[in-house]
């Protein structure tokens, strides 16, 4: 278990996305890191012959597993289980970035280059075939966007900082003052930005 502790995967280069949401969860109680793992193997193989088809039949095909076959939706209630990895397999309910998480590592174990992208409001599957991005929108059923977007890619330790910053104030606001401190604590160990982590440290110190 210890290859699925927060503080080694963190400190590892940039993890694989599953590993690192499956690390944080970890962290805030008992999680089954190789079901995880198989659930995620036995999601990619619902994807079996995904590479021969073309782009646009590749992310027809994802959206098919996410939506129709794992019926995965997006929920963002303000729940700290929306952001929790393994609650989000177990209950298929889950912040859109989350299964964006999902989607990306199904495709990935597939063999489809893939990403966890966002706009300012959304967030996205990414799957690449060539120069080519086609994008899946996470908060709409895994449909394709009806127009273009601007979008930018997330590396593991970025989808951390996010998925950490909302579990500190999804637990703040519950009154779990010692859940959000830890949150923050994880924050701060993650290599990124050092003013994101003076932002951390203010609202650890307000939490105080």
């Amino acid at each position: 278990m210890t290859e699925w502790s927060f503080s080694a995967v963190a400190s590892a280069g940039c993890p694989p996305l599953a590993r690192m949401l499956t690390a944080i969860a970890a962290e805030f109680g008992p999680v089954d890191a190789d079901g995880i793992d198989g659930w995620l193997d036995d999601g990619a193989r619902r994807l079996f012959g995904l590479m021969e088809l073309d782009g646009y039949e590749q992310v027809q095909r994802l959206a098919g597993v996410l939506d129709g076959e794992l019926g995965l939706r997006a929920l963002d209630e303000g729940a700290p289980a929306e952001l929790l990895f393994d609650r989000v397999l177990e209950r298929r309910r889950g912040h859109p970035g989350v299964l964006s998480v999902v989607g990306c590592e199904l495709a990935r174990r597939a063999g489809a280059p893939s990403g966890v992208y966002s706009s300012p409001s959304r967030w996205f599957i990414g799957v690449r075939t060539g120069d080519a991005l086609t994008l899946l929108d996470a908060h709409r059923g895994f449909a394709w966007p009806d127009s273009p977007v601007r979008v930018r890619e997330h590396c593991a330790h970025e989808v951390a900082f996010c998925v950490l910053g909302g579990l500190r104030r999804r637990f703040a606001r519950e009154g779990a003052a010692a859940e959000a401190r830890r949150a923050g604590r994880l924050s701060l160990a993650l290599p990124i930005d050092e003013r994101l982590h003076q932002l951390v440290r203010a609202e650890l110190s307000a939490l105080d």
